[in-house]
């Protein structure tokens, strides 16, 4: 890892330096995490998963209808189990690659039975783990799955978190040109407020970049000058890339207007819908 971050470091900014970052740990204890990965190992193996969807609006209007995908994975008393501790255990432990590929069948799956209805304006957002990302065969698999179903590329986009793609930066210069040739969209989440966000933005040249959380909130609150600086120079820069911004986890008319004076129109967040079951939302409310 230590070797990664200097690579990054020298490719992304000339004399800047890279702090090694190892991937998440785990913050319970040993017993509890043994007991999680027990009850991971179970759901998988007995298929107790399922996906909600959160719409991604476009106020400008638009007929493509956009989700992003969650995973929920429950235990044998069907209670959801903590998503934010499951998700730094399975990765350590090599879990997320199956369960990747669990929620991009199945989306795959929905997205079937959707286009056979005539809803053939979907596309879902789907987050991808670094265990994919390093994966030699699972764009194979990909084109596979696209074959086999008959979808095109273009009904994905595949998320990769900022901060994973700057951690397996020579991976992802390859699985974006994979991503390219299967006309399948990427996506770089959590992004923004970082001191190579710019750099990567330029290189990757992402179909969309999704603002982080916290650099909304902070731009919303208006005094912090840096963050908002930052944001324009992102929108700037992703506009003249024909990069779309999407603005995630906007739970509130404030940050709304925060982000919205940079041009920014696609959101995603609580303010427009929570993540349910079904895809059943009226994109139509905001067209014109």
């Amino acid at each position: 890892y230590a070797d990664r971050a200097c690579e990054s470091a020298r490719q992304l900014g000339g004399n800047q330096a890279q702090v090694y970052s190892p991937p998440t740990a785990f913050s319970g204890s040993a017993a509890e995490e043994s007991q999680l990965l027990i009850k991971l190992r179970d759901a998988i193996s007995e298929q107790r998963m399922e996906l909600l969807y959160q719409p991604i609006a476009n106020f400008q209007g638009e007929v493509v209808e956009r989700y992003k995908v969650y995973l929920l994975i429950f235990d044998e008393q069907r209670k959801p189990l903590p998503m934010d501790k499951l998700q730094p255990l399975a990765e350590s432990r090599n879990l997320m690659r199956p369960l990747d590929k669990w929620m991009i069948s199945r989306s795959m799956e929905i997205l079937t039975q959707r286009f056979q209805q005539g809803r053939e304006q979907t596309v879902l957002f789907i987050n991808v783990s670094a265990n994919s990302l390093v994966d030699d065969g699972f764009c194979p698999w990909l084109d596979q799955c696209f074959k086999d179903t008959g979808l095109s590329g273009s009904a994905l986009v595949l998320e990769v978190p900022e901060d994973t793609a700057e951690q397996y930066y020579k991976q992802m210069e390859t699985f974006k040109k994979r991503l390219q040739a299967l006309q399948c969209g990427l996506a770089i989440s959590h992004f923004g407020g970082k001191p190579h966000s710019e750099k990567l933005l330029q290189f990757l040249e992402p179909n969309y970049i999704k603002l982080d959380g916290s650099l909304i909130e902070q731009v919303a609150k208006g005094k912090d000058e840096e963050s908002r600086e930052a944001v324009a120079r992102l929108a700037e820069q992703a506009q003249k890339m024909n990069t779309q911004i999407v603005a995630a986890r906007v739970s509130n008319a404030a940050q709304m207007a925060g982000i919205w004076q940079f041009g920014v129109t696609l959101v995603q967040g609580d303010m427009v819908q929570e993540a349910n079951t079904q895809m059943e939302f009226d994109f139509q409310q905001f067209a014109g």
